[in-house]
Order: C-alpha cells, then structure tokens, then sequence
C-alpha cells in the first residue's frame, strides 16, 4: 500500500454526492444496503459538508478533524455516515465520551478494539504480544508503530471528557502521535473542542440547524401533516436541529397522540424544556415491570453493554428489557453500549424513594469496589481504573448523604489498590512517549 495515498473513502460515494440530492428516495440509491434514518438525511441536508470532509479525508494533508455543533445539530450521524462511506479495507474505532470519561477510558477503548484486529492477524499479534512485563499502553504504542492499515478514529461527546483542562497535555500529546501515523486519522466531535497547544492544524466542520423548508421536508417525509402554523411551531421547538426534528417525530408515534395535541399540552402546562416535558410524559406511560431497569440506569454515569448487564444480573430478562426501552426511546444505544439521558435521568431519580436509591448505590457501590483491583481482562466494567475509581468515591458518597454510616473509611480501604492501568502516560516522560524519543522509552524499560 502507498502510504502516502491512503483512500479512506470509497470513490464512488463521492461521485454519488457530487450533484445535491434533494429527496429520501434519491439518498436511498446511493446505498445498496439499508441505512439509518438519520444518515440518510444527511445527505439530503448536508451534502456540501460530506463532499468536503470526504474529500479531505481521502488527502494527504489533512490528518485531524474537528466536528462542532449543539446537541441534536446532528454531529454523530454525520459520523455515521462516514463509516457507511469508508473503503472496506479501512479499520474504524468508535468512543463517544460519558460525562465520567478520561483519557484513560479512551486508550482502553482504543487497546480492547486493536486487540481484537490483532488476535485475527499472526503479524500484529507479535506486536501486540502478551506480556507480564508490558503495560497496556506500551503494547498499544508496539501495535500502532506497526500497522499498515488506515485506520480512522472517531471520538463523539468530546465536552463531556472529565478534566480536559488536567489532561491537555497528555490528550494533545496523544493526539499528536497518533496523528503522526501515516494510515491513522482522526475524528474528534463535541459541542466544544478547544486545544492551545496542537502543532497539527484541524479540518473544521461545524453543523448548525437546518432551514425551515429543509426541516419541514424531514417533518413531512416522517407523515407528519400539519398546518403551515403547526410546522412553524414544530421548527421553533426543535431549533431546526435534524437529531431534534427525528426525536419529535419518533415521540409522537410513542406517544400515539398528534402533534398538536402534544404541542398544546406542553403550551399549557408552561414547561421550560419541550424535552423534558416529552420523556416525562413517556416515563409515565411505562408498565410498572421496565421501572427498576430505568431507575438502575439514573445511577449509573457511563455506558453498559449487553454482556455487562447480563453480568450484572440485577434483573430478569435484560435484553428484551433494554430493546424495549430503547424502543421507547428512554435509553440511547451507541456502539459503546446503553445509557439514560441527562434530562431524563434528572426526572427518574427524583422519583425514586430514598430507600430504593441507597439500595441501588449500595449495590454499585460494593460492585465498583470490587472491580478496581481486577485487571482489564476480569473487570465487568472495561473501563479504566481512574473510572473505577471515581466511581465507587461517587456512590460511597451518595450512601453517605443518605445517612449511611455503616461503610468504611474509603481511603485507607482503597487508594493502596489503585494501581495505573498504565506505565507512562501520567509521569515525566510522557512528551517523549508520544513524540517517539526511543531513548526514553529504553531507559524507562530497564
């Protein structure tokens, strides 16, 4: 492979977006297979901001990528349209960033998905090798020296990152090596993303709400037939947002009730936020057996997968439980697992009697406690340490405001077992980790 000429994304995509499409049934045929709601809009709605990322992804200046928009302009489905659009050949990795994440999570994340190419490959397993005497880290900086696959790296939700301001230094360091790869390529997505120190200048993407005759052709391509006044107020609640636009229309069919009356409901009852007034009034409507699932969820600040829920075992039936409640849109699937939204969340929690929320803290909390020693491979939750952590300090002080005095003194119990996940990325060294300086790396390994 030329690795100064790596195609990222397929020609023939490119090609298709050339000319504006103007319909649903027009974007439909630019895909053979079936597409997402939401990324199917986007090439009716953001036609020129594909063609040009595309086009720069397929460069060989442009390495880094910045995404920017407010919540619902439709930033990971812009995304998602890009992995729909990549070359075959091109290995992809997906984090998006919990208001619990560190930089910690996302090397994690990075390493458990690198592993898994490398267990397939005889190659890069020796790269990737096994060792006692490596950390996490050096054996994903031995795999990534040695690929020779484009790889493209997407990190969403980047303002909900704890501390950024803490780990600039490591994060921009990290970035910077990475981007010194030639087959790697980044895509960072946020509603803020501000670094001082990048040596590499980003490709700038921002999204902003759509025009009403284009929300109005979402809004209508969805059956909803309304007045041009009932459009109008539609548009003003959504902000014209593509994300907002699919969340209305999806809640009205939930619901079973028309716009209007959702509308003038939500008019008379003078709520501040038309989101939270929504999911409110689909929490309600929930059978009593889907509660406990909901409110173990507002305890918990990152997201979970299928397996660690099984794991978990706190109810029956997990998984018909969660596609119901995603069904109903009261949990948010990515690739990273399931989670609860903040609005929602707030609203749940409130409801839950102070009995069954030290119930649930208790609960996490002994589980939390109890994985922080484990190493990756055992832990239920594959999340970093640092997490780990910050979480059972989380629920140890919920129980505490909750008057629960039988637990014991967290700091003389746990902060001997915090043990780094890695080696070098928090100490002295970390410039020349991540700048290649070999003598570093020698004299660190010895």
């Amino acid at each position: 492979m030329n690795k100064n000429n790596t195609i990222f994304i397929k020609e023939s995509f490119i090609k298709a977006i050339t000319s504006p499409i103007s319909t649903i049934e027009e974007a439909k045929t630019v895909f053979k297979n079936d597409m997402p709601q939401g990324t199917l809009y986007n090439l009716v709605n953001r036609n020129e901001y594909l063609k040009e990322t595309c086009q720069a992804l397929n460069s060989d200046e442009q390495k880094l990528f910045f995404l920017n928009g407010f919540q619902g302009t439709g930033k990971t489905e812009f995304i998602n349209t890009l992995i729909y659009a990549l070359e075959e050949n091109i290995l992809n990795f997906y984090h998006e960033c919990s208001p619990v994440t560190h930089l910690d999570d996302i090397i994690l994340s990075l390493f458990n998905y690198l592993k898994k190419i490398a267990i397939k490959n005889p190659e890069y397993k020796r790269a990737f090798k096994i060792s006692n005497s490596q950390s996490i880290d050096e054996r994903l900086m031995n795999f990534i020296k040695t690929i020779n696959i484009p790889l493209l790296i997407m990190i969403d939700g980047f303002e909900n990152l704890t501390n950024p301001n803490e780990e600039q230094k490591e994060l921009t360091h990290f970035l910077e090596f990475l981007s010194s790869i030639p087959e790697i390529k980044i895509i960072i997505s946020g509603r803020k993303i501000s670094f001082s120190s990048l040596k590499t200048d980003p490709f700038e993407i921002r999204l902003s709400g759509l025009d009403e005759s284009e929300a109005y052709k979402i809004l209508k391509n969805n059956e909803l037939i309304e007045t041009e006044s009932g459009l109008q107020q539609i548009f003003q609640v959504t902000r014209g947002y593509p994300e907002n636009l699919l969340w209305f229309s999806n809640a009205v069919n939930t619901l079973n009730i028309s716009s209007f009356d959702l509308l003038q409901e939500y008019y008379a009852k003078d709520q501040k936020s038309f989101e939270e007034f929504v999911y409110q009034k689909i929490y309600k409507s929930i059978p009593d057996e889907f509660l406990k699932t909901t409110c173990f969820f507002t305890a918990i600040r990152h997201s979970v997968t299928f397996e660690t829920l099984e794991k978990l075992n706190f109810t029956s039936e997990i998984r018909d439980k969660i596609n119901y409640l995603t069904s109903k849109m009261l949990l948010t699937h990515n690739r990273d697992g399931f989670y609860i939204k903040s609005l929602l969340k707030n609203t749940v929690y409130s409801s839950i009697s102070p009995d069954e929320k030290k119930q649930i803290h208790r609960y996490l909390y002994e589980i939390y406690s109890e994985q922080i020693s484990k190493k990756l491979e055992e832990r239920i939750f594959p999340v970093s340490r640092k997490l780990l952590y910050s979480e059972q300090y989380y629920h140890y002080m919920c129980l505490t405001n909750y008057g629960d005095k039988s637990l014991p003194d967290l700091k003389t119990t746990t902060l001997s077992n915090l043990k780094p996940d890695f080696k070098y990325l928090y100490t002295n060294i970390t410039d020349s980790l991540f700048v290649g300086n070999q003598e570093a790396e020698n004299n660190t390994q010895t």
